[in-house]
């Protein structure tokens, strides 16, 4: 039997906006609906709970839910808090703290943003040393997902660098009308952040830059995300405890990105490799399931999660004992 489960989802908004940028968030009907259906049907907890189950060995239920959002977006406080509280929950948010210091968008919106609204037949693309065909829109959807895939598997370094080229594309006054527009994608700041902890939310670390921690990555550079995020967080709110890996799926995580989150002191750390909490777990490198739009597609998620239980645990295997 599957579970318990850790969900992550990441915005929640009115209405969806253009699917070929903006493809983060849930409406708040989608989102209201979940909330009450895993409220009903199943128990759930905080992380605090789990955590304290997780290391004393305690008893865990099939029916054990815990809710995280990544990234940090200014809905989680205008549109997800209220929902939350009115089935009294407590989520944990992990944030990028780079980008609630500065208010910067994510880079993946970046790159969705600047391509799908780019009016040139096509693109080269110095960093990557790539040319893109933009019309017609398929061209443009596969630029999107080849660039953003450059993006995710190079180095923190790499993606920034390829962020900056794309925002180059457009004017400033292009991309404050475009941040208008998308204006779900917006990220919260340090006041609305103590908000969410002064009503209950654990806050953790999603990196300093939401980077993605892959084998691209040395130490040097994977400490100063892991440990930065960290000890700003905690400078702030007292405390931070837990972390998730932006982008954490397999191919994305490095065995010193692991070695790292464990010794900069997390409790738990989290993935996004789908899986459920049964059986040997590493604490560093926990699964969890990406909340899908529908309440009978998120049953059929929870029910699923048992399925992915094997795959997770030889992945972690691979990087606990890769030489």
């Amino acid at each position: 039997m599957s579970g318990p489960t850790v969900l992550f989802y990441h915005g929640v908004t009115e209405k969806p906006s253009e699917p070929n940028v903006s493809t983060l968030h849930h409406s708040e009907g989608e989102f209201a609906a979940q909330m009450a259906f895993l409220t009903r049907y199943f128990n759930v907890i905080s992380m605090e709970t789990l955590e304290k189950k997780l290391v004393s060995n305690g008893h865990v239920s099939s029916r054990d839910i815990v809710l995280t959002f990544d990234d940090g977006f200014k809905n989680n406080l205008t549109h997800a808090a209220p929902i939350v509280d009115e089935y009294s929950l407590t989520p944990t948010l992990f944030i990028s703290t780079e980008h609630i210091n500065s208010g910067r968008r994510y880079p993946t919106f970046i790159v969705r943003a600047g391509i799908w609204h780019l009016d040139q037949k096509e693109i080269f693309l110095e960093t990557i040393q790539s040319r893109y065909l933009l019309t017609p829109e398929l061209k443009k959807q596969f630029a999107i997902k080849d660039i953003l895939s450059r993006l995710k598997q190079g180095s923190i370094h790499l993606a920034r660098q390829l962020t900056e080229e794309i925002e180059s594309l457009l004017t400033p006054a292009r991309w404050q009308e475009l941040n208008s527009i998308y204006y779900s994608e917006e990220v919260l700041n340090w006041e609305e952040v103590k908000l969410l902890a002064d009503s209950g939310w654990e806050i953790g670390s999603h990196c300093k830059d939401h980077a993605i921690l892959n084998g691209s990555n040395g130490q040097e550079a994977i400490n100063e995300q892991v440990r930065e995020s960290k000890a700003q967080i905690t400078s702030i709110l007292d405390d931070c405890k837990y972390f998730s890996y932006p982008n954490g799926e397999m191919g994305y995580v490095s065995e010193i990105a692991r070695a790292e989150v464990e010794r900069s002191g997390y409790s738990l750390a989290f993935t996004a490799q789908a899986g459920d909490l049964q059986g040997s777990l590493d604490r560093w490198l926990l699964p969890r399931r990406l909340a899908p739009k529908t309440v009978p597609h998120l049953f059929s998620v929870l029910q699923s999660s048992v399925l992915y239980r094997a795959q997770h645990r030889r992945w972690v295997e691979s990087l606990m004992f890769k030489k």
